[in-house]
């Protein structure tokens, strides 16, 4: 019983079979000129065409990377780069994957990290305060990897589209491209780039059904960023390296499948949610949910049981083929959760708490056997 989709998730069926051939048969090199080479670059623009219909935007703004990882790295410092005549002030979450944080941690950068309320919820009042006319980049993830809470993105978005906008007399203001982390969110959420005011958005195909290892960095055609990679002239200049042709085709096939189906599954992942959490209480009536309570996504939960420490909750449910996670799985498990910690949760809170995560395969029977799981494991 797998309940850890927010770590990885299976490869869909449908995008392993269109990945097949460009292991062995099509395997020519995309930069080639020759049909096999070609034939390989069709696959990549045909991926990336998909891709670019998932988030909205169009297919030549699309970069092709190794995972999100690479991604928000690639926005964050290829912006800053870009704009290092201009200013170093960066402007994040507390709640940011590590991805976000680490990478700034140490390179000389002033970063205004942003406080978020008890929910994980990030406010728009907050993020525009600390807005600078040196700010190069407004980066905030668009759901929460760990409790499921949703920013208020758009409104982020206009706001500093806001600032944008030219005033009479004056020269063109200088003003943040605004990232989004948007990781656990393109599953289920409408996140079209334009429409959200966003300049920079990364996200990867692990999280939707497609395999490890490819990634994806939108960029508006109004923002400009300077490559970390350097060698040939793949993916517009900006991502040197021979591209992973496999895998983008199974990138573009799940986000494919994302689009189409990302209504309909976002409702009954909503429903199955809804329905764990009012077992959770009738069964373990001291449990506790954390995150925002309405602004949440439909596939996280992030549950508290007052006394049990989550690691040993985490390892009797492995014990009984059921997976869940103590927290990010990019976050040191003797570290705890960051996040839980930024929401004001004691240490006590943050032992114990897990995160389940619900995804394609998950039926309601997941739910019911997980409950009773739980309440055994939680006496």
């Amino acid at each position: 019983m797998y309940l850890d989709y927010a770590s990885a998730t299976p490869v869909r069926k449908e995008a392993l079979k269109v990945m097949l051939p460009y292991f062995s048969k099509s395997f020519g090199n995309p930069s080639s000129i020759h049909k096999m080479g070609i034939e390989a670059k069709w696959a990549i623009e045909d991926a990336r065409r998909h891709v670019a219909e998932l988030v909205g935007a169009r297919p030549d703004s699309v970069v092709f990377t190794s995972g999100a990882t690479e991604s928000i790295n690639l926005a964050l410092f290829g912006a800053l780069k870009a704009h290092r005549g201009t200013g170093r002030h960066v402007v994040v979450s507390a709640v940011e994957h590590k991805a976000t944080l680490e990478a700034l941690k140490n390179e000389g950068f002033e970063v205004s990290i942003v406080p978020v309320d008890r929910g994980g919820l990030v406010k728009v009042e907050d993020v525009m305060a600390v807005v600078r006319p040196d700010t190069v980049v407004v980066s905030i993830m668009a759901v929460n990897n760990e409790v499921g809470t949703v920013n208020p993105i758009n409104e982020i978005g206009r706001e500093i589209l806001r600032l944008k906008k030219p005033r009479p007399g004056l020269p063109p203001p200088k003003t943040p491209l605004f990232h989004v982390d948007a990781a656990q969110a393109v599953q289920y959420l409408d996140l079209f780039v334009e429409r959200n005011h966003i300049d920079l958005l990364s996200f990867g195909s692990a999280k939707i059904g497609g395999p490890k290892g490819v990634g994806a960095l939108v960029i508006s055609p109004n923002a400009r960023i300077e490559p970390m990679l350097f060698g040939g002239n793949q993916e517009h200049g900006l991502r040197a390296g021979t591209e992973n042709v496999p895998g983008i085709v199974g990138f573009g096939k799940a986000s494919e499948l994302v689009l189409a189906e990302r209504e309909k599954e976002a409702k009954r992942l909503g429903g199955l949610r809804r329905m764990f959490i009012r077992e959770l209480h009738r069964e373990i009536p001291g449990a506790i949910v954390n995150g925002d309570p309405k602004l949440v996504a439909p596939h996280i939960v992030n549950v508290q049981i007052p006394g049990k420490d989550s690691e040993e909750i985490v390892l009797r449910l492995d014990a009984k083929d059921i997976f869940i996670s103590s927290a990010s799985a990019c976050t040191n498990p003797s570290a705890r959760s960051h996040v839980l910690r930024a929401m004001g949760y004691s240490e006590d809170e943050i032992r114990s708490s897990v995160r389940i995560s619900f995804g394609h395969g998950t039926k309601r029977t997941d739910v019911f056997g997980l409950i009773t799981a739980l309440t055994e494991v939680s006496r």
